[in-house]
Formats: C-alpha cells, sequence, structure tokens
C-alpha cells in the first residue's frame, strides 16, 4: 500500500513537471538534435516655366592622394519608422519565428546568433534549427564545433539539396559561396550565411586599403537585402553604406582609382564645362556633369591647369529607391556608390513607383504651391531644403515630384513627405553635385 502511495506521488509530480516546462523541455531537445501618376507635390518651380540649373563645379572635393587605410564602421543607431523584428517573447503565443525572420537574425546579428537561438522560439524542424546554429559557428570562427555538428547533421531529412552538399565539403573548411544577384529560391539559411561571410570579407578589404574588393562587397551586401525575403534592416544598411562611403574614397573618389574612365586633356582656356563638352563629343552614349568629373578628380576648385589630365567616369549614373526600406542609392552601372535614407510619401499621398528621369535642380529652391503665395528659401515653412532636384516621367513630362532636402530631420526614416523623397541637406547637396540631368531614377515598391 505503501509502494503504491509512492508511486502514485510520483507519477503525480512528473505530470506537474511536463506541463510546467514540457514546451522548453521539447524546444532544448530539438535544439540539440539538430510611368508615373502625377502627383502635386512640394515644387520649387512654376510647371509652365521652369529655371535651367546652371552647370555644377563640384565644391565638394577630396584631398589628393590616396587615403589612409581605415577600420571596419562601427554599427550606427538609426532613427527609422521601419521597426527591428520583434523579439521572440514579444509575439503571439504558438506563432514562432520563420525561416526568414531566422536568416535575417543570422545576417543581422552573426556575433549573438547561438545564444538567441537557443531562447528563440522558431517554426523549424530540429534538424534546420541545428543546421542555422551550425552555420553561425562557423561564422564565429568556431570551426570544429562546427564541423561535429554538421557530421551528425549528414543524415537530416529536413535538409535541402543546397545545404546538403555543404555539409560534404564543410569539414574541410569551404567557404560559402554568395548567391548570384537577383537569384531566387534555394536555401535562405545559406543566403544569410553568405551575405554573412561577405559582409567580413568586405570588412577585411576595407581594413587593408584594398578599396575596389570593400566596394564590390558593400555594394553587394546593400543590393541582396533589398531582394531578400526579410524586412530590410535600416542598422544594416546603414552600417554597409557607412563602409561603402569609406572605401569609395580611395576607389570612386580617388583619382587613381581603377575605375573605367574616358582622359581628357586640359586646354588653356579650358573650364569644367567645356570639358565636359568635349567628352559629349567624343562619347554620345555619355551622362555626366560638372560634379560628377570633379568630384571623381578631386578637385578643390575650379581652376584647371593646361596640361592637365582629367578622367572622366563612363559608368551610367542613375538612382535606385527603395520606398519599403526608404533608402536611395546613387550607382554607376551596378555598382552602388552612394547610399542614404530618405522619407518618403505619407498615407494618401504616396510616392508613385516607377521610372523617371532626372529634371531641373536648383540650388535654395522657392516652394510654390497652387493658389498660394510662393514660399521662399530660408523660410521656416518651405520644406525643401537646400536642394531640389524634378523628376520627369517616363512620357516625358514634368511632374511635382523630386528630390529635395529638409528642414526637419526627424522625418527621414518616415513616411511624412507628400510624395517627394525627402533628404537630409548635406546628403542631397552631395547627390546634387554628382547626378547629371537626364540620368535614369528607378522607384520601386
Amino acid at each position: 500500500m505503501r509502494a503504491l502511495l509512492l508511486i502514485l506521488i510520483g507519477g503525480g509530480l512528473l505530470w506537474l513537471l511536463i506541463q510546467g516546462f514540457g514546451p522548453s523541455l521539447a524546444k532544448d531537445s530539438g535544439a540539440s538534435n539538430s510611368g508615373g501618376t502625377m502627383l502635386r507635390e512640394d515644387s520649387p518651380a512654376t510647371p509652365d516655366t521652369p529655371a535651367s540649373a546652371p552647370e555644377n563645379k563640384g565644391s565638394e572635393a577630396s584631398s589628393a592622394g590616396s587615403p589612409a587605410v581605415v577600420p571596419a564602421p562601427a554599427k550606427p543607431e538609426v532613427a527609422t519608422s521601419t521597426p527591428p523584428a520583434p523579439a521572440p517573447e514579444a509575439r503571439a503565443a504558438g506563432s514562432g519565428l520563420s525561416e526568414a525572420e531566422v536568416a535575417a537574425q543570422l545576417l543581422h546579428q552573426t556575433d549573438g546568433f547561438v545564444d538567441w537561438l537557443a531562447k528563440a522560439k522558431l517554426d523549424l524542424s530540429p534538424g534546420r534549427r541545428e543546421f542555422a546554429r551550425a552555420l553561425a559557428l562557423q561564422l564565429n570562427g568556431r570551426g570544429e564545433e562546427a564541423g561535429a555538428l554538421t557530421r551528425e547533421l549528414g543524415s537530416a531529412k529536413d535538409l535541402a539539396p543546397d545545404e546538403a552538399k555543404l555539409l560534404e565539403f564543410w569539414p574541410q573548411g569551404a567557404a560559402f559561396a554568395l548567391p548570384k544577384a537577383g537569384a531566387s529560391g534555394g536555401s535562405l539559411l545559406l543566403r544569410a550565411a553568405g551575405l554573412a561571410s561577405a559582409e567580413r570579407a568586405a570588412a577585411e578589404a576595407l581594413a587593408s586599403g584594398r578599396w575596389p574588393d570593400a566596394v564590390e562587397g558593400y555594394s553587394r551586401l546593400l543590393l541582396e537585402e533589398l531582394r531578400s525575403p526579410w524586412e530590410p534592416d535600416p542598422q544594416g544598411l546603414a552600417h554597409w553604406a557607412e563602409g561603402l562611403t569609406q572605401a569609395q574614397r580611395g576607389h570612386r573618389w580617388n583619382r587613381k582609382g581603377s575605375w573605367s574612365a574616358l582622359e581628357l586633356k586640359v586646354n588653356s582656356g579650358d573650364s569644367l564645362i567645356s570639358l565636359r563638352k568635349r567628352a559629349l563629343q567624343e562619347r554620345s552614349d555619355l551622362v555626366t556633369c560638372t560634379g560628377l568629373i570633379a568630384r571623381a578628380n578631386q578637385l578643390q576648385g575650379e581652376t584647371l591647369q593646361p596640361g592637365q589630365t582629367l578622367r572622366i567616369p563612363t559608368g551610367k549614373p542613375h538612382v535606385l529607391v527603395d520606398l519599403s526600406a526608404r533608402w536611395l542609392f546613387f550607382m554607376l552601372d551596378d555598382e552602388v556608390v552612394g547610399a542614404w535614407p530618405v522619407g518618403v510619401g505619407k498615407p494618401g499621398n504616396e510616392t508613385p513607383p516607377g521610372r523617371y528621369t532626372v529634371g531641373e535642380k536648383s540650388v535654395d529652391p522657392t516652394w510654390f504651391r497652387a493658389g498660394k503665395q510662393p514660399v521662399s528659401a530660408g523660410d521656416p515653412s518651405n520644406p525643401l531644403g537646400t536642394r531640389w532636384i524634378a523628376w520627369v516621367s517616363a512620357s516625358g513630362e514634368k511632374t511635382h515630384l523630386g528630390f529635395h532636402g529638409t528642414r526637419d530631420p526627424e522625418s527621414i526614416g518616415q513616411d511624412e513627405s507628400e510624395g517627394c523623397i525627402r533628404m537630409l541637406n548635406r546628403q542631397v547637396e552631395e547627390l546634387y553635385e554628382i547626378l547629371p540631368r537626364n540620368s535614369e531614377i528607378l522607384v520601386q515598391p
């Protein structure tokens, strides 16, 4: 009778333990086994009589010579309206994180991913959870642990073919392959691991002064983030943009950089304007401006010396605006040269996606509103900031859209404009200098 009583008590305690800790025990066990619409918007000029902007002489210029080697940029804190992915504890009960969210965490929080993974509630099978842990171990330099874990995973039934193939070579230290730009399908975990590996390679290239390699890496990271199935991460974009900026000082914005160019010798009496005209005569397909030429050649002023050789960038300048990420990329061919956060249209006045070209450019623009008095530059009620870059629709019609500065820096990263793209004044001033008229603009959702 006494033995039966002890059995009943023990069974009751066991039932309580299962009820109280069952979910966490099960989770731990799994982890160990495995053309645009016309829109009335801030407009600096009367549509009927647009003013022609003068050619820019490139007031911003870098010092001559190669820049000093710089450390990898620290990840900044960025104010944005796009919230980070919620912590597992903040999600509704029973709704685990998807594989895309786990992949995003692996990319953007690689160092702390293993500890995060042990606590997170995921909609992943035990095998896939352990595969994610193995990727993070490898990325964090814990190769022996990763190799041992992958040998255990060799017979896992829930790995994709490209994941299983990687396991064949991983213990021998094979590197991750970055997915091709625009590639679809495949393992999201491998994609994130490849991008995390590329980020580290870009940082190493930057620290060692290998500017083209660093530029290629950061440019690829920025574009691939937009193409990935997870929400773009504002802090990740800002971190990579800072790395890109540092690398471009030794590449595109260095007259000795390894970029394609048309070389022209300065004649007596030449100016940047006349040199640009001569370049356009030699290359009818060229799209350039004096500000871009000045910046690429690190000119300190407008004076040119006879006999001096200037390099005219031959890459095609264009702009990509991603509305969901709230970021703008200035590009030459397929390479991101500059990247900045922006503000976009508010609900009811959303910025319309589509293809545009650069129209008139204005310094200290006046704000014109239908049926109201113009608001001059410097007036506190003028929202346009220090520069205006107008958009022309795909059909060649003027629009009321454009890039402009702002007197409200807190609106960057927000959806508060009347449809235009807002930038910080110092950043729109930089874009103004290097973005030629007639350049293409792609605005994507």
